[in-house]
């Protein structure tokens, strides 16, 4: 596993409280910081608020969906750049796959997300 240089924050968007968790509990053990939202709206306005250093994000949400919480990442100066790891059981149906840091399908295994998140931070 690829350790990165200093812990980040996390964002971890996922309406499944059980997958929200298990993710949670796995990137806290690998060093980083979680925050969580459980639908679009929220995961929008934490990204504003803490600025993350990666999102993991899935596409079928309450609120805002994660396909429009994406084009408004990648449509804000500030958060263009952001990583973006997507985890969902659904195709991508409009994402490019070179848009994204990764695009692991459900179901995953945590360290598998981590992995992902790892990778992510150390620019590879």
């Amino acid at each position: 596993m690829l350790v990165p240089t200093k812990a980040a924050t996390v964002l971890v968007v996922e309406d499944d409280l059980a997958l929200r968790e298990l993710y949670r509990t796995a990137l806290k053990s690998a060093g980083h910081r979680v925050i969580i939202a459980s639908d679009g709206m929220g995961a929008l306005g934490l990204i504003e608020l803490e600025r993350p250093g990666v999102v993991v994000l899935d596409l079928d949400l309450p609120l805002v969906n994660g396909w429009d919480v994406f084009r408004d990442i990648r449509s804000q100066p500030a958060t263009a750049n952001l990583p973006v790891i997507v985890v969902s059981g659904h195709d991508l149906d409009g994402i490019k796959p070179q848009e994204l840091a990764s695009f692991l399908p459900k179901p995953v295994d945590p360290s598998d997300v981590v992995a992902a998140v790892d990778r992510a931070l150390s620019g590879r």
